[in-house]
């Protein structure tokens, strides 16, 4: 009898522990606490507007903190614009907040995104500092009394389902109960496609390193037939498409990347590349230069510049262009990230 009451105290100990660490990424995510008002807040915007938190209560507002360097950021403000079209009529707010102060930089990110929302500017870091942030993107939903009701931290899969369920319930078209049925669900059907899709990238990225690149585009495309946007196997498929002297089909996949993910240098360098060997150097050259800017992987891009000004006669530009690739390259042993090669 003792043995069993003290398995029962431990089971309980063991499910309350698991409890904590599943409540935990949200609990310690922001010092800020659900059911407190949001603390007041005035920046200015990348088009020079003064924005308070304050002027918006009244509506339901999303508050997502943000870095301009960080893919899954970017794809959250993607997500964020496809829910502001769709509920911003219903009195829904959003509001973008980055300590990045470069105007020019968040000016050009707008555009690729076609952001409609304004991005303000904490370059005092105010907000990230009064909200605790800790992890980017952070995405707040405030209710209409400027009450914090919801915290997602990163970008999960079920990101946008689980905002455009919030703000659905919050808006009074849903029960609690159908809340639950959009959520669980497509939870459980995204990551398992993304799991497979997952898992074959990076066979195709082994048969990749082995040279074996007929296998690697048919893993690759195996990998898009379980998730169709998955950007990762599109990168891959369109070097491997270069690898195999295919440049149409290589184009095809490098332009399916910018649509996904407007801001992808490995797109843009592949595509620099592909255009280059269709004897399109002036165009080449153009999306080369654009995918060197805040590029951390820039050697491809830099080689292939090169390349293109040799081809239009400027030696002492390809000459450099050059030199810069393998400088990168000697420090990283990678170009771009784990999956193209300078020959």
């Amino acid at each position: 009898m003792n043995t069993y009451i003290q398995t029962r105290a431990c089971l309980r100990v063991t499910c309350i522990f698991c409890i904590l660490l599943l409540l935990s990424s949200t609990a310690f995510a922001i010092s800020l606490e659900f059911g407190t008002k949001a603390p007041d807040f005035q920046l200015g915007s990348v088009n020079g507007e003064k924005i308070a938190l304050s002027q918006h209560r009244g509506t339901i507002v999303i508050l997502v903190y943000w870095r301009p360097d960080q893919k899954r950021s970017l794809t959250a403000l993607k997500d964020l614009q496809e829910l502001f079209k769709k509920h911003g009529s219903k009195g829904v707010k959003v509001l973008a907040i980055t300590a990045e102060s470069a105007k020019e930089n968040l000016q050009r990110i707008i555009e690729n995104l076609n952001i409609e929302f304004p991005i303000l500017i904490d370059s005092e870091r105010n907000v990230y500092g009064d909200y605790g942030i800790r992890v980017y993107p952070t995405t707040l939903i405030l209710d209409r009394d400027g009450i914090l009701v919801d915290v997602l931290t990163g970008h999960a899969f079920t990101y946008k389902i689980k905002i455009d369920g919030a703000l659905q319930y919050r808006l009074g078209e849903i029960d609690r109960q159908k809340l639950r049925e959009i959520v669980s669900p497509a939870k459980e059907e995204i990551d398992e496609a993304a799991l497979h899709a997952e898992r074959r990238y990076n066979l195709a990225l082994s048969f990749t390193k082995s040279r074996s690149v007929d296998h690697a585009i048919v893993m690759a495309k195996k990998s898009l037939e379980n998730k169709p946007d998955y950007v990762p196997s599109h990168v891959l498929l369109g070097f491997l498409y270069l690898e195999n002297n295919e440049i149409d089909l290589a184009i095809d996949q490098f332009r399916t990347v910018l649509d996904l993910d407007p801001l992808s240098k490995d797109a843009k360098t592949g595509l620099g590349s592909a255009l280059l060997q269709k004897g399109e150097a002036e165009s080449a050259m153009n999306i080369l230069s654009t995918a060197l800017s805040s590029n951390p992987y820039p050697e491809r891009t830099y080689y292939e510049l090169g390349k293109a000004y040799s081809e239009r006669g400027n030696s002492d530009m390809a000459i450099d262009m050059l030199k810069k690739a393998l400088e990168k390259a000697m420090k990283q042993g990678i170009l771009p990230r784990q999956i193209s090669k300078c020959k």
